[in-house]
């Protein structure tokens, strides 16, 4: 797994899109609605060369519940773009911040 590769993999579509993506795949937890939970989950999570997403770990959670949530969500996530190293595709380490916020 490369941590730093020549081309970062990225989300289909951009930032904006990951983002679009996030806010309409959030369903929040019910309890952690009624405990008033709400933070940054960081997940790392490797993407394969093929676009596809595995070894999903929670690197700073927030709660058991919206941890699982933000898991989910990344699980549902269509294929990436695949980073590159040396120009080839390579199975590369993406780290990202999931905002969970009660309206």
């Amino acid at each position: 797994v490369i941590e730093f590769p020549d081309v970062e993999a990225t989300f289909p579509g951009g930032a904006a899109e990951l983002q679009k993506f996030i806010k309409e795949n959030v369903q929040y937890p019910q309890t952690s609605i009624e405990m008033n939970e709400q933070g940054r989950v960081y997940l790392s999570f490797v993407v394969e060369p093929d676009g596809s997403i595995s070894n999903i770990a929670v690197e700073r959670g927030v709660s058991a519940d919206l941890d699982r949530e933000a898991k989910r969500v990344v699980r549902q996530m269509p294929k990436w773009v695949p980073g590159e190293a040396k120009g080839k595709k390579a199975r590369t380490r993406c780290r990202l911040p999931i905002n969970l916020t009660l309206n």
